[in-house]
């Protein structure tokens, strides 16, 4: 009797679209690991060093998802570069979904995962109910096709989601978070050897690739003293994709993953039906070791305990930020005080995802910041770590997590009152405040989570703008004027007078940032002046 892939391969339109799915090989793994590592990494160097945003950058690689997919859907036969250059995308476009989840929306990654894993399961059963196989080498009609790109999708932003999740619950750093996928694949290939499912054992590995790609990347990129090499987004980037174009330039002129026939494997209903309880078992043990690992004391806070810095030997502001770089305690500064808003606003869940922004600028600070002031940087680490633990908490109560913020806030000071240094390294003139203090609105007339929203995005443009990112601040204003625009007709009526003061000073930051040539010193005068003002 003639196989399915012979009977589907009698027809020459059926091969040419078979044709255009790669051959699984050690190959198509090598470059699906090396796909999924840069296309994190250069996600987040376009998000975050470009300030960009996660919205516009989720916006931007969509649109580019939608040209790849177009090109790899109109090609006759498979094209390594047109394939692979679709699965990086994809990569990239999967993560951004879950990140807007986990980052914007405030769903916590136990949620997006559970959510991610259903969809999962709909696309394999209308798939197979449609087409009675879930196989990679059945792709020889366009439904399946289409079905294809959309599981591969899905398994990107489950990846994510259930590669983050697995860090937030264990803490552990990128070297050790690399192990337990690299671990669950290995186990993958061992049940596949002994005659499990070959189409489950497939999708199994390629779900398990994005988060081992993915923690690969970050341990290249994240600092030294949080167990990476320190490679940076942009170098891991760079080799990475450098490795991408040397692969598919050898498979381009090899062609040894172009299917021309293929031959399915015997299958034996007993023993796979044993492998499935193989697995079943490595999924309990895997549960089981992260349950433990959950258990135990996290990396973010090993060597220092559950408590914050002694008390014994508070610091006052000056001598825990003088040290420090002005723009890098404003961006502490803005995200602890956003993430409090987001707190008094009864959004929990937003809160406790806005602090991983503080736990994540912190610790890629602290190759510059501890040699600085090795007892300023410990006091703050120190109060950090007790924010971190307050808004974790299996039940966190309220109370305690705003009194950890607001000591922290504290310990953080008042944001600069002068302009940095420059990128040259020369010390500019202070910046004079010019509000003064007879004509401060009282802005206790409004509500202080609005406040806080307020103060943390203008403090947030200014660490922008002192970071030298012009783009960014500009981009970044958007958001207050927004919020203030939104927020007219519940304040104006509480204290029409106070409104209309704030209103004007904000107006003078917009015009200073959106000037045709934007005066630095000028628009870090308008900046400080409507913090002043804040209070």
């Amino acid at each position: 009797m003639a196989t399915t892939t012979e009977r589907l391969s009698a027809s020459p339109d059926a091969r040419r679209m078979l044709n255009k799915v790669p051959e699984v090989t050690i190959w198509f793994w090598v470059i699906k690991i090396l796909c999924t590592t840069v296309g994190e990494s250069f996600a987040d160097w376009i998000d975050t060093t470009l300030g960009v945003g996660l919205i516009n950058t989720s916006l931007i690689f969509t649109a580019v998802l939608a040209g790849a997919l177009g090109w790899q859907l109109g090609t006759r036969r498979y094209v390594p570069f047109v394939y692979w250059l679709t699965v990086v995308v994809l990569s990239v476009t999967g993560t951004l979904y879950t990140d807007i989840l986990t980052d914007s929306q405030g769903v916590p990654l136990a949620v997006s995962s559970s959510v991610f894993a259903v969809v999962l399961a709909v696309v394999f059963g209308i798939w197979y109910a449609r087409e009675r196989t879930l196989s990679i080498h059945s792709i020889v009609t366009r439904p399946r096709e289409l079905f294809y790109w959309l599981a591969v999708l899905v398994t990107f932003a489950l990846g994510t989601a259930t590669g983050d999740w697995t860090l937030e619950l264990t803490g552990w750093t990128p070297g050790v978070s690399v192990l337990l996928p690299l671990g669950l694949i290995a186990a993958i290939v061992l049940a596949w050897r002994l005659g499990a499912s070959v189409v489950l054992s497939f999708w199994l590995a390629y779900i398990l690739t994005r988060p081992l790609g993915a923690n690969l990347g970050d341990w290249l990129a994240s600092p030294s003293g949080d167990g990476g090499l320190g490679l940076g987004t942009a170098m891991t980037s760079v080799i990475f994709l450098g490795a991408i174009l040397a692969t598919v330039l050898h498979l381009s002129r090899s062609r040894s993953d172009v299917i021309e026939t293929h031959t399915a494997r015997p299958t034996d209903p007993t023993r796979e039906r044993i492998m499935l309880g193989y697995y079943a078992v490595v999924a309990v043990a895997a549960a089981a070791l992260l349950l433990w690992a959950h258990q135990q004391p996290h990396a973010a806070v090993a060597g220092e305990g559950d408590a914050p810095a002694p008390a014994s030997a508070p610091l006052s502001p000056e001598q825990a930020t003088s040290s420090f770089p002005p723009a890098q305690i404003a961006t502490f500064h803005a995200i602890t005080a956003d993430t409090l808003a987001k707190l008094d606003s009864g959004n929990q869940a937003a809160a406790t995802a806005r602090i991983t922004d503080l736990e994540k600028a912190w610790d890629d600070a602290q190759p510059t910041l501890e040699p600085k002031n090795a007892q300023a940087w410990t006091f703050l680490d120190g109060e950090i770590d007790h924010v971190l633990k307050a808004l974790r908490a299996p039940n966190p109560d309220k109370a305690t997590e705003t009194d950890a913020l607001n000591t922290l806030l504290t310990s953080l000071g008042s944001l600069p009152q002068q302009s940095p240094t420059t990128a040259a390294g020369a010390a500019t003139a202070p910046v004079p405040t010019t509000a003064p203090a007879t004509t401060k609105p009282p802005t206790s007339s409004f509500p202080p989570a609005q406040i806080a929203t307020f103060h943390a995005i203008t403090a947030d443009t200014l660490a922008k703008l002192d970071s030298g990112n012009q783009a960014a601040a500009t981009a970044r204003i958007t958001d207050l004027e927004k919020a203030w625009d939104d927020a007219q007709p519940t304040l104006e009526p509480k204290n029409a007078q106070a409104w209309t003061f704030l209103d004007g000073e904000i107006d003078h930051v917009l015009k200073a940032l959106r000037a045709p040539n934007p005066d630095k010193a000028t628009e870090t005068d308008a900046l400080n002046t409507l913090l002043t003002s804040l209070g």
